[in-house]
């Protein structure tokens, strides 16, 4: 199983140079020399998102500080969401202008 792990690993960093930057929580990516952490939302955080209020405000307030983070979200996600059209709706209104990864 850990050879499994390695060999993924070993993959993913090198299909999209990821890297485990010293003292940080979690993956970063390099972009023109910029790097950007990557933060992956859940399908309850963007569906808060979708909804009328200050979240989405207050996240982008928080991932705006150096470096910058990128929010990541996980097909499935994607899929859960599209059960309710109206927050669809607005999820794709949110993130088409957003740089972010689906992963």
């Amino acid at each position: 199983m850990a050879n499994r792990f390695s060999q993924c690993r070993a993959w993913t960093e090198s299909a999209a140079y990821l890297s485990t930057a010293a003292g940080s929580f979690g993956a970063v990516i390099t972009v023109n020399g910029n790097d950007y952490r990557l933060v992956l939302l859940d399908t309850n955080a963007l569906s808060e998102f979708a909804k009328q209020g200050d979240s989405f405000r207050h996240f982008l307030t928080w991932s705006s500080a150096e470096p910058m983070f990128v929010p990541c979200f996980s097909l499935f996600s994607v899929l859960e969401i599209r059960r309710r059209p109206n927050v669809y709706g607005r999820f794709r209104e949110l993130f088409r202008v957003l740089p972010c990864m689906l992963v």
